[in-house]
């Protein structure tokens, strides 16, 4: 396959238990798959990500879905809330910026972190 991504209106497919994306060119894990909540198996390139950050992949299925919940729901609230998930380092250049540097976030929390500069793609 060639996928770079998911369709806009993936959120329909609620009952979803298992996703594989594997074999497929997606460098960046759609926010809207955070919003899957029955979801117990996702299979992916973790070669080709960028996103989510690999101290969250690291972390497993459970903190990959709430990352990626918190980047869906920022793009409604305007609230990009990364408080308290214990991140080292956000490097990830343009993947990052369309994720979370959007026009539409108007706050940004990074409390609760391990942050030692302000990340270099936000500047």
């Amino acid at each position: 396959n060639n996928l770079k991504g998911l369709p806009p209106h993936f959120t329909r497919l609620q009952s979803l238990t298992e996703i594989s994306l594997a074999s497929n060119p997606i460098v960046a894990l759609p926010p809207v798959l955070g919003t899957l909540s029955h979801l117990q198996s996702l299979h992916f390139d973790r070669t080709l990500l960028r996103s989510p950050p690999t101290e969250i992949l690291d972390r497993g299925l459970t903190m990959i879905l709430a990352f990626l919940r918190r980047l869906y729901d920022a793009q409604a609230s305007g609230v990009m809330n990364l408080a308290g998930l214990q991140l080292d380092n956000l490097v990830a250049g343009e993947v990052w910026t369309t994720q979370i540097v959007t026009s539409t976030v108007t706050k940004l929390n990074f409390k609760s972190n391990n942050l030692t500069t302000w990340p270099a793609f936000m500047c």
